[in-house]
């Protein structure tokens, strides 16, 4: 059967989520893979797949309605019951939705045939596809270098500045972006006479194992005098100060400039992420 999340099944989900989205078969990429991560996530979005009073599947969504988007956490369904399940799911999951959402996302490893084959069914699109890159810790180098720039943490006098920096249509709004700062999730400004001249977001899992760099950002007129590599040796060097077993992030495979920035720092390839969408007009 197919229901809504509740109480008593969010023990059975946490643990259904973390076995099968650790496997790239199954794995939808804005779903957390971090144990403590899933135990904190907000799940109440999530229509779960029953049989035999056991959790086989579900699909939940990240919903941004400032943006109009939902970015899907799923479909994540045992093999033997894709067939039976997705279907009768998708749809109770868009009757659920925020009737003025007008776009659908998802993004999962190649390996995910299943998403792979449901998305071409349900004709949604290819538009983006990601590199996930991890630092490699043996190299970094600290350089003492001499400027006037500072990086320092998001202060509040500073919004209006970030504002010109943050790009419109990246996954968190200013709003969102702003609002998730806390002791694992941190934005470190770059401020050149008293403007912001870009910024990186971070985020820590709470077990502290794993670092992520989500986004960096460097306004236009201030490309090419190096604040990019600064950020990201500052926010190495933070999360190399805290012992994370693994930094990474992701970058897209056609940003050839992004991609030698982080090579040179000492990143390297791990897998590719593909996203797709699809319009609700």
């Amino acid at each position: 059967m197919v229901i809504r999340m509740s109480g008593e099944y969010e023990k059975s989900l946490i643990e259904f989520l973390y076995q099968y989205n650790n496997q790239k078969e199954y794995t939808v990429a804005w779903v957390p893979e971090n144990y403590s991560e899933i135990v904190a996530y907000d799940k109440s979005s999530f229509i779960l797949y029953i049989e035999n009073n056991e959790i086989v599947g579900c699909l939940g969504a990240y919903v941004s309605e400032e943006q109009k988007i939902a970015r899907l956490l799923g479909p994540i369904v045992i093999k033997k019951y894709y067939e039976k399940y997705v279907e009768e799911i998708y749809e109770q999951f868009l009757r659920n939705l925020p009737k003025d959402i007008k776009e659908l996302r998802i993004a999962f490893f190649i390996e995910n045939k299943l998403c792979k084959d449901w998305c071409d069914e349900k004709g949604f699109e290819l538009y983006n596809a990601e590199k996930t890159i991890v630092y490699r810790n043996e190299a970094y180098i600290e350089e003492k270098t001499e400027t006037s720039v500072k990086l320092i943490p998001y202060e509040e006098k500073y919004k209006v500045g970030l504002s010109l920096v943050h790009p419109k249509g990246t996954f968190f709004t200013l709003e969102e972006l702003i609002s998730h700062i806390n002791k694992n999730h941190h934005i470190i400004l770059c401020v050149e006479e008293n403007e912001v001249a870009g910024y990186i977001y971070y985020e820590i899992t709470e077990d502290k194992k794993v670092g992520e760099i989500v986004l960096l950002h460097v306004r236009e007129d201030k490309r090419g005098k190096g604040y990019g590599t600064m950020l990201l040796k500052k926010t190495i060097k933070e999360l190399i100060n805290v012992n994370v077993n693994e930094i990474s992030t992701s970058v897209r495979v056609t940003n050839y400039e992004a991609q030698k920035l982080y090579e040179r720092i000492g990143f390297m390839d791990k897998e590719t992420i593909y996203a797709y969408k699809k319009c609700l007009c």
